[in-house]
């Protein structure tokens, strides 16, 4: 009685401090209850007969009496296979097999025969009466071996849920879900009881155990109580161990030898011209390896009561990005050279510039067409460094002969794969404990570590700049404790936390990118002054758009970005029987804390050069003159805040002079 009370204490002061800050949601339990009639051969009920209520994967077992109506019912039972055993004065022993899914209320009802306790009969499903599900939740549960045995091309235990014809997948391919045609955030999820809905999206978080742990997956998608909320309720719960010792291994690899070729593949092989660094089309390449394995059984010398489960898988995926873009430069004009580009759509000659050029630059370099003179190519001398840097070290260079579109100089059809790798390390351990028949509890633990880069460029379609890097661990903790006062009350408490941090990145920050495009260490430090210091250590680069094609983009909301979330829960669960009624009561609070650090990125936090988009504006950016408007964040959105003030930019204009030619000018961002 101790254990109770230090319990139930606990749980009580910890359910205050969840009130304090914590919303009320409906959760629900995982477990089930097992309820029958005992007759005699006659059909007569039969009371104060003997039930004995046998857990097959553990061997312990719990003792309860039929009422005066025959009625038996044991409640708080975990998912499993029970045998269970009648005895009754004058009648052989009947035993019969019933199975708990989850939260299911089963009925198990037992035909007794004429005979001597100490005889035993075996009754089949069909004697027994009916086996079923009681309560007209419409459901479907799906458990280990099912899962592991029933034919996929995924370990993700999301992908079973497709098997609900109540389920579809979302409209993007993404990964989301569409309940009855409701969004994925309107479902609920747990894990052990313990939620797992994001508290941003409301979407599931990637917290789940290993595909060799989870003992069930339950999906309530029509007529459940209001113990559960959602528009639909996706219930994972990881398997027990038992009184013997069981292990798994396995190794799954999955790759593109077989995988047939796509449309976009075949369209794009078709359009594809080698070059030096690709000679040969690159193909959408995968493979995916996962190794891993599982041990279940009693734990030594804790009196057979207490029983574990532990498994551990890593994951290696190798994958590809590949970029598809119509709006790449072809090579031929990244160097100033516009002979390629249709006469009228050249671009024009800044009056600027025009005293800088000799005369045989004006002769060989210009033409004048329609009364404008225009660019042929523009002199060598003339190009700033610090542009050619960016258009060469970061634009790819293509096979001069790739077809392009003569008016704004954009590749018809551009493909490149990035190769990328993101891996995995999974581990779950479990442990049952009962104190006594009538105080059980579970405790289980999941963590997940996942670093690695893919899936999306630190600036698209330019893959010089590789992928965004990422690091996301998850932590959950399922806690449940179950006491039977009596085999008509009995009372669950259940608690613990789902921690999920991830933290996306570009693969270079400010500083570095304009290091690495020619600016010395003192125009860094003059351009730190304007943007803040902070900002040159951030990941990302400065934004420029100076042509009809792609310029380089800031890197999204994703190219400095943490996404947090935090849910602490604390619930509670009470049912009691009054001869053919029940009662339950509960709650669950939930304390659901999460950050978006998508605001650090909003706006220009790292400049904004804009030179417009026309031939002539690019032409005005290979020169190095300063771009018509300049923006940039002078006070940034607090990190973090989804909700928070805008932030204050501040844009300048300014008059277009030509820089020195003869060496690399400091942009106008880096000017008050």
């Amino acid at each position: 009685m101790r254990i109770v009370r230090t319990i139930a204490s606990s749980a009580l002061t910890l359910g205050m401090i969840l009130c304090v800050s914590a919303t009320i949601y409906s959760q629900g339990t995982n477990l089930g209850t097992l309820r029958g009639t005992v007759t005699d051969p006659n059909g007569a009920v039969i009371p104060n007969a003997a039930v004995k209520i046998t857990d097959q994967t553990t061997g312990l077992s719990r003792d309860v009496t039929t009422d005066a109506d025959g009625n038996y019912e044991a409640t708080a039972l975990k998912a499993g296979t029970y045998k269970i055993s009648v005895a009754a004065s004058g009648f052989k022993t009947a035993e019969v097999d019933a199975v708990v899914k989850g939260s299911d209320v089963v009925r198990a009802d037992v035909h007794t025969e004429v005979g001597a306790q100490s005889e035993n009969v075996l009754i089949t499903g069909a004697e027994a009466g009916v086996i079923e599900k009681e309560q007209p939740v419409i459901s479907g549960t799906l458990n280990n071996r099912q899962l592991i045995e029933i034919p996929r091309d995924s370990r993700d235990i999301y992908e079973f849920l497709y098997l609900n014809p109540d389920i579809t997948q979302g409209p993007n391919g993404d990964g989301s879900f569409k309940f009855i045609g409701g969004q994925s955030y309107g479902a609920s999820f747990s894990l052990d009881s313990q939620r797992t809905n994001g508290g941003i999206f409301g979407e599931p978080t990637s917290s789940q155990p290993s595909l060799e742990s989870i003992g069930e997956l339950t999906v309530l998608s029509k007529n459940f109580t209001a113990e559960y909320s959602g528009i639909a309720n996706i219930r994972i719960d990881t398997k027990r161990g038992g009184n013997a010792y069981h292990g798994s291994l396995f190794y799954n690899n999955k790759n593109d030898a077989l995988a047939a070729w796509s449309v976009q593949d075949k369209n794009a092989e078709a359009a594809f011209l080698p070059t030096a660094d690709t000679p040969e089309f690159p193909k959408s390449r995968f493979n995916l390896n996962e190794v891993g394995g599982s041990l279940t059984g009693p734990l030594p010398k804790l009196g057979h009561k207490t029983f574990f489960l532990l498994s551990y898988e890593r994951r290696w995926d190798l994958n590809v990005v590949q970029l598809r873009s119509s709006q790449v430069p072809t090579s031929l004009i990244l160097n100033g050279n516009f002979n390629a580009i249709a006469a009228n759509s050249r671009p024009t000659v800044n009056a600027a510039v025009l005293p800088l050029l000799t005369p045989d630059e004006l002769a060989n370099n210009t033409i004048v067409t329609g009364g404008t003179r225009r660019w042929l190519s523009i002199p060598t001398r003339l190009l700033n460094p610090i542009a050619l840097n960016m258009m060469n070290g970061f634009y790819p260079h293509t096979n001069p002969a790739t077809p392009f579109n003569a008016t704004n100089g954009r590749l018809r059809s551009f493909v490149r794969n990035v190769p990328g790798l993101l891996t995995r390390d999974l581990a779950t351990l479990r442990i049952d404990h009962d104190f006594s028949e009538r105080n059980k509890l579970f405790a289980v633990y999941t963590f997940q570590d996942n670093p690695g880069n893919r899936r999306t460029l630190a600036v698209s379609p330019l893959p010089a700049y590789g992928l965004l890097s990422q690091h996301q661990t998850n932590h959950t903790l399922s806690l449940s404790f179950t006491h039977l006062f009596s085999n008509s009350l009995v009372n669950e408490a259940r608690g613990g936390f789902n921690v999920q941090n991830l933290f996306r990145r570009g693969n270079q920050s400010n500083g570095d990118y304009l290091a690495n495009i020619g600016f010395n260490a003192g125009e860094i430090a003059t351009i730190g002054s304007i943007l803040g210091p902070d900002l040159l250590d951030t990941a990302g680069p400065l934004r420029v758009t100076m042509a009809p094609f792609t310029g380089v983009g800031n890197g999204g909301r994703s190219i400095n970005r943490s996404l947090d979330q935090h849910l602490a829960t604390f619930g509670d669960s009470i049912t009691w029987l009054r001869g053919n009624h029940s009662i339950k009561a509960g709650a669950d609070f939930v304390k659901n804390q999460a950050v978006d650090g998508f605001a650090a990125t909003r706006g220009q936090p790292r400049g904004f050069l804009n030179y417009g988009t026309s031939m002539t504006a690019y032409s005005n950016f290979l020169l190095g003159l300063p771009p018509p408007s300049v923006t940039y964040v002078n006070g940034a959105s607090r990190r973090g805040d989804r909700c928070g003030p805008p932030a204050v930019r501040a844009t300048r204009r300014t008059s277009l002079q030509p820089s020195r030619p003869q060496g690399p000018s400091t942009p106008h961002a880096a000017r008050r």
